[in-house]
């Protein structure tokens, strides 16, 4: 979608929206690197936006360093997707992504968090106490291994 994003476009009419490319913030990447995956972000999710079709911004972060430029450009108070796939995984990338959520949260005051992933009580169930609607897309590999993946 990045190297040729026109290609793409009459598929993705064909859908009530989408979430926008996932150009992932790694936290052992240079700052700049994750500036770039940052902008590619907004740069596709804009385009498609001005070709019609309904973008839920996907939010990545990866360390405190990366909250200010990667929850910057977002709605408040909207529909927001994140990606789990991965980040509950490892005790580090967990961590952080733990870390990375409320500031997203309290930033970003979503109504609406689409977790493409798993989404365990542990991580999103005071979310949805909270009243913020949490909706879940399982992975691939939740799926194949019948993973509950809503949240109680």
């Amino acid at each position: 979608i990045w190297t040729n994003p026109r290609e793409h476009v009459e598929t993705l009419k064909r859908f009530s929206g989408i979430i926008s490319p996932d150009f992932s913030i790694y936290a052992d990447s240079p700052i700049p690197t994750q500036l770039h995956n940052k902008y590619r972000n907004h740069a596709v999710a804009y385009w498609l936006s001005t070709q019609g079709i309904p973008v839920i911004p996907n939010v990545r972060w990866s360390n405190e360093q990366s909250y200010d430029f990667c929850f910057r450009g977002i709605e408040k108070n909207s529909i927001v997707a994140i990606g789990s796939h991965g980040q509950l995984k490892t005790t580090a990338s967990r961590e952080l992504f733990l870390k990375g959520l409320p500031v997203m949260v309290s930033t970003l005051m979503p109504h609406t968090i689409v977790v493409y992933g798993s989404a365990p009580d542990d991580v999103f169930g005071d979310y949805k106490a909270s009243g913020i609607e949490i909706v879940v897309f399982a992975s691939e590999t939740a799926r194949y291994h019948n993973r509950p993946t809503e949240v109680a």
